[in-house]
């Protein structure tokens, strides 16, 4: 059986439910937590986040012993859309055939949007609904039952889209439709650059900016088109077969890296060419020990990303959340406690995350929240007077801040790894106090970072031994 990528969590939602927080009563998780209606745990395939009120979820549940997720018999796909942001969602099954599976999902508003995927890992399927969910009807794709296996679907506009599949005959199956799938036009094999012997594409391992559009194969090559789809063009990364998913800001600048969510040892790739030429990143959290629950998410047209992923087991945890302001250069854990799973941003201010299928609870759905947060993901820096006392510190830390109007307010102390030591929030205040315990804490360099939504600011102080 070939690679498959999409086991994070299903996520069909009700009301807007409470906002968990870890640490104290001070501390502020950097997600909002939603709980699916379904009484049981769900594997997340895709997210799409059309605007800030419009998002769509699909997923799959997964066979699961005590340490291994499987898709298997009785496996059921589901859907979720809301159009409120997140307060009311309205959530059904996907008739994708008794042994389902989903690939990804592509929408364009709260009625519209295609799904792709197989049953029983052949019968490969694209479901259209124009009415929320309600009804899913096939769009007239040309995929072969047996030899076809879709991998990625984007929509470029309400009426545009693309779809790519495993090569099949020779080439990669790709169709373009310019009518919302009521026509399909192939794209012939001349417009695409060969397959290697034995190459494939990986389910959801795509992305597209703008008229540029993105796909992984299992011998590491990258396919892009500047022109929708129409013609590719095929470029070699260093992943090779640990290829894993990709992720781009822009035209030009992107991340690949391995798979997530079975093997540690992750790796990351950045470009500045289009996914043309890469260069390895050396500065991962753990030195790059870690699971990852899909592809780290760029903020659109921005240096910055987010990371969910896990030093431990992907069933034990401990799960957290991951941020670099540089592409990739260096890190900051912001959060922990959440499983953050094919994490999706359209602005510093909009982003959907979704649970790992777990054993232990029903599957909970990640809204990124917390306007101070917003500040780690702008240039600015914020216009502040911020002290530390005692510096060098040994027991305490005390910082005192102060602003020229009341505002929010996130603190963040992580070690010299980017560890996350303990996150504070503080809301409507021009000035503070607040004091840090230091005493558990092994000697070395030490970054507070103080953040608003109009920018963020970082202070370096050293923590002598004990």
């Amino acid at each position: 059986m070939k690679k498959v990528h999409s086991t994070g969590m299903t996520f069909c939602v009700i009301a807007a439910l409470a906002m968990l927080c870890i640490g104290n009563m001070n501390a502020q998780s950097s997600w909002a937590t939603y709980i699916p209606p379904f009484g049981d745990t769900i594997g997340i395939s895709d997210i799409e986040v059309v605007n800030e009120n419009v998002i769509w979820a699909v997923g799959v549940r997964l066979g699961v012993d005590d340490s291994l997720y499987y898709y298997g018999i009785a496996n059921e796909t589901y859907y979720a859309v809301t159009a409120d942001g997140g307060a009311t969602w309205k959530k059904g099954t996907v008739p994708m055939g008794a042994i389902p599976f989903i690939g990804n999902i592509a929408a364009t508003d709260a009625g519209a949007a295609i799904i792709i995927g197989l049953d029983n890992f052949a019968n490969a399927k694209s479901l259209k609904t124009t009415d929320g969910g309600t009804t899913w009807l096939p769009t007239n794709t040309n995929w072969d039952p047996v030899a076809s296996w879709p991998d990625y679907i984007h929509a470029f506009t309400p009426a545009k889209y693309c779809v790519i599949g495993d090569p099949r005959d020779g080439e990669f199956e790709i169709y373009n439709t310019y009518n919302a799938g009521q026509v399909w036009q192939k794209v012939p094999g001349a417009n695409i650059p060969d397959p290697i012997a034995g190459e494939f594409g990986f389910n959801n391992a795509g992305c597209a900016v703008g008229n540029t559009i993105w796909f992984g194969t299992n011998q590491g090559r990258v396919y892009r088109s500047k022109n929708s789809g129409i013609s590719w063009e095929a470029f070699a990364t260093p992943l090779g077969s640990s290829f894993g998913n990709i992720s781009f800001s822009d035209e030009n600048n992107g991340l690949a890296s391995t798979g997530y969510g079975f093997s540690a040892g992750s790796q990351m790739y950045r470009t500045a060419d289009g996914g043309e030429t890469w260069t390895k990143l050396t500065n991962l959290p753990y030195n790059g020990d870690f699971l990852t629950f899909g592809q780290a998410a760029y903020i659109p047209n921005q240096p910055y990303l987010v990371q969910g992923l896990t030093p431990g087991g992907n069933l034990s945890g401990p799960y957290e959340t991951w941020i670099s302001p540089d592409r990739g250069d260096t890190w900051q854990q912001i959060s922990s406690g959440e499983m953050i799973g094919w994490p999706t941003f359209i602005s510093p201010k909009v982003g959907w995350a979704g649970e790992f299928q777990q054993l232990s609870h029903p599957t909970r759905l990640f809204k990124y929240t917390g306007s101070p947060l917003v500040g780690l993901f702008t240039p600015n820096k914020l216009d502040a007077e911020i002290s530390i006392s005692p510096n060098p510190a040994s027991d305490v830390a005390r910082v005192q801040v102060t602003v020229s109007e009341p505002t929010d307010f996130l603190l963040l102390l992580n070690d010299a790894s980017g560890k996350l030591i303990q996150n504070v929030s503080l809301k409507n205040t021009s000035e503070f106090t607040q004091t840090f315990d230091l005493q558990a804490l092994p000697a070395g360099v030490y970054t507070l970072s103080v953040s608003t939504a109009k920018g963020s600011a970082a202070r370096k102080f050293v923590k002598n031994k004990g």
